[in-house]
């Protein structure tokens, strides 16, 4: 997959690390671990989600998500942080139902731009 951003995580968490990949369309994939810890074998991945039950849709931030899985807010749930090409970071909150989409673009906020 061209411009891929793969992070190895236990997503789950139930013990066995995950890959979790930023594509280079937009889209989060999970890859399960289908196997042990120590023999990893992931399945064929499917687009992560945000949103309330029921009106959900497939995350896409736009050109290269680089995901990174955090767990800042302590509710032992792991959320999702994503920065794009466009500058822009996106909080996804971890919630039971899966992850619920939170934008840092204002109040005060800025986007976050690398040096060359």
């Amino acid at each position: 997959m061209k411009g891929s951003f793969p992070r190895v995580v236990d997503v789950d968490p139930d013990g066995r690390k995950d890959l979790l990949v930023g594509d280079a369309e937009g889209e989060i994939i999970l890859h399960a671990n289908v196997n042990t810890k120590d023999d990893p074998r992931f399945d064929g991945g499917t687009p992560l989600e945000a949103g309330p039950p029921g009106m959900k849709v497939v995350i896409n931030v736009g050109q290269r998500p680089t995901p990174e899985v955090v767990g800042g807010d302590n509710d032992g749930v792991p959320d999702l942080l994503v920065g794009s090409a466009d500058g822009l970071v996106r909080l996804y909150r971890g919630r039971e139902e899966r992850w619920r989409a939170r934008e840092f673009t204002s109040s005060g906020w800025s986007p976050v731009r690398g040096s060359r």
